[in-house]
């Protein structure tokens, strides 16, 4: 059974890998490096709690459920998670020579998220069982994948349009921390359990947009012929 849970586990994030390894039409990543990108993701989902536990006051510190559910999904989940997959692509990915067309910074982005929704998808499975390895195929995978596109699509429009780098860097970072608090927050808050469904909704809408910064990216590769 825990080997069934494994494969129920990863079956999505494989998926996630494998489609967007294919959008990178032109010219793919080297698997090693690749590799590298994944590892590093996993290494964020091993510190972030770390960091998070040491910030749990922070939601303690204030009265109300509202505003310590609010402070939990944009502090301890969205903003520690994505600043260590952030920090992992801008200052360790970003310069190296694989990184060399825009798509590139999407790519290596979610395979950090996939690194990292890898073992949260571990923890949470195994503990929760089938169940939650369904629900999760269907929501905090594809959610981290999102994730991923968007700080990845500004990442490579910072590489490659040097003048805006500082401003796209900033969305690279701040856009997905926004995206992923509200995700959790609609999913947390209590008071009103239907906006739980427009958690779901607007990761559904996400792919629209998500789709357009694959393509538009594709599009601006130098290996285009």
């Amino acid at each position: 059974m825990t080997l069934g849970l494994i494969i129920l586990a990863l079956a999505p994030i494989v998926a996630v890998i494998w489609y967007i390894y294919h959008k990178d039409k032109y010219e793919h990543e080297p698997w090693s490096f690749l590799f590298l990108a994944f590892l590093l993701g996993v290494a964020c989902a091993a510190v972030a709690p770390l960091i998070s536990n040491n910030l749990h006051w922070l939601p303690d510190a204030y009265s109300g459920r509202q505003m310590e559910i609010f402070l939990s999904a944009f502090v301890l989940a969205a903003l520690v998670e994505e600043t260590c997959k952030f920090i992992c692509l801008r200052y360790i990915i970003y310069y190296r020579n694989p990184f060399n067309e825009p798509i590139d910074g999407i790519v290596y982005a979610v395979m950090i998220g996939m690194g990292f929704a890898s073992l949260e998808n571990l923890y949470f499975v195994l503990d929760g069982g089938v169940q939650t390895a369904i629900i999760r195929m269907f929501t905090a995978i594809p959610a981290h994948a999102n994730f991923g596109i968007v700080m990845g699509y500004y990442t490579g429009k910072a590489k490659y349009i040097p003048k805006k780098n500082i401003e796209y860097s900033l969305k690279a970072l701040l856009i997905p921390i926004f995206l992923h608090g509200i995700y959790n927050y609609l999913l947390l808050q209590d008071n009103y359990p239907y906006l739980g469904i427009g958690a779901i909704l607007g990761l559904a809408v996400s792919f629209h947009y998500t789709k357009k910064m694959i393509k538009e990216q594709q599009d601006a590769s130098p290996f285009k012929k």
